[in-house]
């Protein structure tokens, strides 16, 4: 079964909310910072965590901004609203009194989505 025939099953869009209902709520509960001082490779094991998150939002986002009649800009405007929600995301800790904004943590999300970005790119021609 190809991607585009499965992104418009029924229980996709359930899977879509469940991912962003979790990435709301990782991103926004008073979690704590678990290991946050301990780093690998030169980066903080949450900066990965943070990528891997966002590596799957193009894919998320995917049927509701791209069609298959489309312009090209659709695939700008994926990565754009994209990158939209991992601002959101991070931008909305710095109102929450119990998290804080990183901006290592913004370059991580905006990284992860971009290569989840590419390689849907080149998955779904």
């Amino acid at each position: 079964m190809r991607w585009k025939e499965i992104t418009r099953k029924s229980w996709w869009r359930w899977l879509q909310v469940a991912y962003f209902v979790a990435l709301a709520l990782l991103m926004w509960l008073p979690i704590g910072e678990v290991g946050i001082d301990i780093w690998t490779f030169g980066l903080r094991p949450d900066h990965l965590v943070h990528g891997l998150l966002y590596l799957v939002c193009p894919l998320m986002l995917w049927r509701w901004v791209v069609s298959d009649e489309g312009p090209h800009w659709q695939w700008l405007l994926l990565w754009l609203a994209s990158a939209a929600v991992a601002m959101a995301t991070e931008f909305g800790q710095k109102l929450l009194p119990y998290r804080s904004f990183d901006v290592n943590d913004l370059l991580a999300n905006v990284i992860g989505l971009t290569i989840g970005w590419v390689v849907l790119r080149l998955v779904a021609r």
